[in-house]
């Protein structure tokens, strides 16, 4: 079995999680998620489990801004902010995220990894 036939089967299973519809639209999306509080759409981010129901999730890259005629991503963008993700509270159809304050604030990157440190609460 090939990997894209592998990664497909796996993703059947997959449940996206947007925020709840509003007059009937979704609010799956980088603008409406940023309207209700969730964290914008990105990639490149580092992610860490802190419990079994939170994940920290911290920098990572997403559009910008986009094109008025396509849709089309032509700007990218670097986060500089941190996140945590309530799986629960995702289940019970509130919002999952919350935006963590970070001080001093960093600068954003992208690409990275974390890991948690054993005995510490440092990531």
């Amino acid at each position: 079995e090939n990997s894209e036939a592998r990664f497909m089967t796996l993703r059947r299973d997959w449940t996206q999680m947007c925020p709840p519809k509003v007059d009937g639209v979704s609010q799956c999306g980088q603008v409406a998620s940023k309207a209700v509080g969730w964290m914008p759409a990105r990639f490149g981010h580092a992610m860490q489990a802190v419990s079994e129901t939170k994940i920290i999730i911290y920098g990572g890259t997403a559009c910008n801004s986009y094109h008025n005629v396509t849709g089309l991503c032509i700007s990218l963008t670097t986060h500089d902010d941190l996140w945590e993700l309530d799986i629960t509270q995702g289940f019970l159809g509130k919002n999952p995220f919350t935006e963590l304050d970070i001080s001093p604030r960093h600068m954003g990157l992208s690409g990275m990894t974390s890991i948690a440190l054993s005995g510490s609460s440092h990531l």
